[in-house]
């Protein structure tokens, strides 16, 4: 007899020779992310927000209305493949706004299809393995097969960008445990799961878009049980020069103490293609 509205769960308690090879799936979905739109070298786009005038208005608010106020920097955002992204700020920036600034950037400058299981931190996912106790389980709904992996640490580990790089608030140091959600069919993230010392525990859910074959991270949510924390990160993806990139990305933090709503626009892209896409 068949249940096809139930999930089948298989729960796989494996050798330690063998938990290695369940780690494989992930350094899959790694490759699969790097390897996202092949002939796309590099390109750099201009960012436009609100945020800086509103950065510039907070540091200058104690000024004389009489004086002068600093122009508004023109911010570019470089990206190159196997090198990932900076963001620069043209003209004269006082010290203070310099910093704002760069967190405000690094802020923006994540690059979603790249942010997690970076492949070049491979080795650093082995050491980390050999220092868990691993479990793993599959789920089939219907047709689909997922595959859940979870990374017990008896001594908290620091990850240090392991498993998804900086930029979205989560935890690298004290994890004591990891919890990762796979798509088998297709090698995609969807869930993880993160336990820290010193932090609420985090579920940070992906969610794709399938554009000409390609599947693209578009929308991250970060929550906490509780509530408190509540994020959420939008990227808006078009067809530009034959590839997908993002036009508009929008990040809502709400966390105790910090509640902020920003939204940036790409504009005026320069795109370097190995070959015509």
């Amino acid at each position: 007899m068949r249940y096809p509205a139930l999930a089948v769960t298989l729960l796989l308690f494996l050798a330690p020779t063998s938990l290695f090879a369940q780690t494989n799936l992930i350094e899959d979905v790694s490759r699969r992310y790097a390897n996202a739109q092949p002939n796309l070298e590099s390109y750099q786009v201009e960012l436009k927000t609100s945020k800086i005038n509103e950065i510039i208005a907070r540091m200058t608010a104690s000024m004389p209305p009489e004086m002068q106020r600093p122009a508004e920097p023109q911010l570019i955002k470089y990206w190159r493949r196997n090198h990932g992204s900076t963001v620069r700020a043209s003209g004269a920036i006082m010290p203070t706004m310099q910093q704002m600034i760069d967190r405000f950037s690094q802020q923006f400058a994540v690059d979603l299809d790249r942010f997690f299981f970076p492949a070049d931190q491979a080795d650093r996912r082995t050491v980390l393995a050999r220092q868990a106790q691993i479990k793993s389980t599959d789920t089939q709904i219907g047709s689909e097969m997922l595959h859940n992996i979870e990374f017990l640490f008896e001594k908290p580990a620091t990850i240090a960008g392991a498993f998804y790089a900086a930029g979205l608030d989560l935890p690298q140091d004290g994890i004591t445990r990891l919890e990762f959600e796979l798509d088998q069919k297709n090698k995609l993230l969807r869930q993880i799961v993160i336990e820290a010392n010193e932090s609420p525990q985090l579920t940070v859910v992906i969610r794709h878009a399938e554009l000409d074959g390609e599947w693209f991270p578009v929308d991250i949510r970060v929550t906490s049980p509780d509530g408190k924390i509540d994020d959420h990160f939008v990227t808006t993806l078009k067809k530009i020069s034959g590839f997908h990139l993002p036009t508009r990305q929008t990040r809502n933090i709400h966390r105790p103490g910090d509640v902020e709503e920003m939204q940036v626009d790409f504009l005026n892209y320069k795109v370097t293609a190995s070959v015509k896409p």
